[in-house]
């Protein structure tokens, strides 16, 4: 599940909203430019509103993409495009890739919910059909 970035925290009073920031980016009001503290403080929100908690985060809140670059090797590159046809997974693996099919593939399967099978397409698919209706 992704992370929701403005949520409620009380629920007998519902205008009371807590906004998660990235802390790599915003550690205080004061990191905030000068335009946007005036903009809060018109809402009635200032240093005082400002708190720094702990958030779990769990393998729930992570995308596909973010999996794979935690567990493959550092330095390998991620970036494997895919479809999604129905209930199976097309995955375009480059070469360096494939010593990894296996993780990918699970972490593919448990990261996209309709996903049943996961398959490489190793060639370019070009057959000529035809259709015929009555």
């Amino acid at each position: 599940k992704a992370i929701r970035p403005v949520r409620g925290i009380n629920e007998v009073v519902e205008d009371i909203r807590e906004v998660v920031l990235d802390p790599r980016i915003i550690t205080s009001f004061g990191d905030f430019t000068i335009q946007d503290r005036e903009l809060l403080e018109q809402m009635e929100i200032n240093e005082t509103c400002f708190y720094q908690g702990q958030l779990d985060l769990t393998y729930d809140n992570w995308a596909a993409d973010d999996v794979l670059a935690a567990v493959l090797p550092e330095g390998v590159e991620t970036a494997a495009s895919y479809s999604l046809i129905g209930h199976i997974v097309h995955v375009n693996l480059r070469e360096h890739l494939h010593e990894y099919k296996h993780v990918i593939g699970e972490v593919l399967l448990d990261k996209i919910k309709q996903a049943r099978t996961v398959v490489n397409k190793v060639d370019t698919i070009d057959s000529t059909f035809k259709l015929f209706s009555d």
